[in-house]
């Protein structure tokens, strides 16, 4: 609004005077309303961005929470993988450190197996056979070589197996680490406030250099508990396999090894009744060599009486020799003394044939008696042997 000027020196009406106080009474009101229209459209304003500005906050503090819950699901699966990872490992662990028992345990069976097969070749003469004890002592220790080997095998299976796993183990210990550090990040950024007296940009070495969809950032975390699951499921199959494994192969060693034990048992026996049968033999031939060397001493008496007798009747020829000339005849006695004598050379060579035949039939029998008690030394070795290599085999049990 117009004001009037003055002049110096100039004299104003009260209708001026008036006038001036009214003017300036407007203008008052006018600059006072102006101001308090831009006063209110400032709080106005400032409460506006006030609004909005908690809004965002509430909002981001909305999606740190969805996205801290989201972070914790996929570490609390991570740890759940994890788990199930250390758990397979400390299986597999204690299955290699089984079969690895076996393994020496087989070592040990093949050095009882290798004594009894050492043993039983200090056998002598006939007793030194290839029998089915042979046999299966021989397949015996094919058997402890195949499991042996397959035992090896395995557990270098099952090492490269828990290699594999520990791997996985550090990727997912990796993986929780960042996962750690990622809410640790989002939990102070969360619980940020605005009165805080450190500043709040952050340094250059601390931003992150390179960043990633969430999409991709899911899949990848996702491909890591895929990896671990499939790995945890092929060890639970190797597992199940390296048990099924140890109980086939412990089966077939346990029934070659009953197999084994039940032939050692034959033999002894076969071996026994040999030895019972031998005694027979042997007391049959003592009774047959007494009774012949009592016939032999009594073809022996006879002998000697057909000789007397034969000494008798030549004397008595020789004797009526010395008879007069005119009263040798050959008479009744003459010719009964010269089939006596006859009869006596005959009966003593027929009986000194049959007390050679005899004496040479005890002295066979004497051969065979001493092949009999031989035969029986030999075996009671062999029994000794076998017995030895029974009690040895008590070890394998």
């Amino acid at each position: 609004m117009a004001r009037p000027v003055s002049k110096r020196g100039t004299r104003w009406t009260p209708e001026d005077w008036q006038k001036n106080i009214y003017l300036t009474s407007i203008d008052v009101a006018t600059k006072t309303n102006s101001s308090r229209i831009e006063r209110n459209s400032v709080l106005q304003l400032s409460d506006d961005f006030e609004l909005i500005s908690k809004w965002a906050q509430r909002q981001s503090q909305l999606r740190f929470r969805d996205r801290i819950e989201q972070v914790s699901q996929w570490k609390y699966r991570l740890e759940k993988s994890l788990d199930e990872i250390e758990c397979q490992i400390n299986e597999m662990i204690k299955i290699k450190d089984d079969i690895e028992r076996e393994s020496e345990e087989m070592v040990r069976l093949q050095d009882i197996n290798k004594i009894c097969i050492v043993t039983r070749d200090r056998r002598q003469n006939l007793e030194l056979v290839s029998d089915e004890v042979q046999e299966e002592l021989i397949k015996e220790s094919q058997v402890l070589e195949e499991t042996r080997n397959s035992y090896e095998d395995k557990c270098k299976t099952l090492f490269d197996e828990i290699c594999q796993l520990r791997q996985i183990k550090d990727d997912l210990e990796g993986e929780l680490l960042k996962k750690d550090i990622n809410l640790d990040v989002d939990f102070k950024q969360a619980e940020m406030k605005e009165e805080n007296k450190k500043s709040l940009k952050p340094f250059v070495e601390e931003a992150a250099k390179e960043t990633q969809e969430v999409e991709n950032w899911t899949e990848k975390c996702l491909n890591e508990i895929e990896n671990a699951q499939k790995e945890v499921s092929k060890a639970r199959e190797m597992k199940c396999f390296c048990l099924q494994l140890i109980a086939r192969l412990r089966s077939k060693w346990m029934a070659q090894k009953e197999l084994t034990d039940f032939q050692y048992r034959k033999r002894i026996h076969q071996i026994q009744l040999a030895i019972n049968q031998l005694e027979w033999d042997r007391r049959k031939l003592i009774n047959e060599a007494g009774h012949a060397r009592e016939v032999i001493a009594k073809m022996e008496n006879d002998w000697r009486l057909r000789k007397d007798a034969l000494k008798m009747a030549e004397t008595r020829i020789e004797k009526r020799k010395v008879k007069p000339e005119g009263e040798r005849t050959e008479d009744e006695v003459s010719k009964g003394l010269v089939i006596e004598m006859g009869w006596n050379r005959d009966a003593q060579g027929q009986m000194y044939e049959r007390l050679q035949e005899c004496r040479y039939n005890v002295t066979e029998i004497d051969k065979t008696m001493k092949i009999i008690e031989d035969n029986i030394q030999d075996k009671r070795r062999a029994i000794q042997t076998e017995e030895e290599c029974v009690e040895e085999r008590t070890k394998m049990n």
